[in-house]
């Protein structure tokens, strides 16, 4: 098991605040991205966003929306609390994400990932 992590500094285009995102990548759990925004003045938060949602800048479910330009990554998260837009530089994520590709390529998570023993696992009671 390895883990990746990256802590980026973004900007809120809503408040107009500011604070850092730190993103964590386990190679156990090759779908996922834990993103926890660090804000001063608030309490951790800590999303869950699928890997292929960053790097692909796809909309995400309802709660998620990623979208770039040349320079910035905005990530747009939204949740019964309120909603965040916050900004980060591009070459910053692309960083990051080029590290986990290195762990695990793209397209051979499912390979890495056995669903199917998982699921066993979990239904026989067994806990990692």
């Amino acid at each position: 098991m390895a883990y990746i992590t990256r802590c980026v500094p973004f900007t809120d285009e809503i408040l107009g605040g500011a604070g850092n995102l730190e993103f964590v990548y386990n190679t156990e759990q090759p779908l996922d991205v834990s993103m926890t925004v660090l804000a001063p003045g608030h309490p951790p938060v800590r999303w869950v966003l699928g890997r292929d949602v960053l790097a692909r800048r796809l909309p995400g479910l309802h709660e998620v929306r990623v979208e770039a330009d040349r320079d910035a990554v905005e990530i747009n998260l939204t949740s019964p609390d309120g909603t965040a837009v916050m900004r980060v530089r591009r070459r910053d994520l692309d960083a990051f994400l080029r590290r986990t590709d290195r762990a695990v390529s793209f397209g051979s998570e499912r390979v890495v990932f056995d669903a199917d023993a998982e699921l066993q696992e979990l239904l026989q009671g067994g806990a990692r």
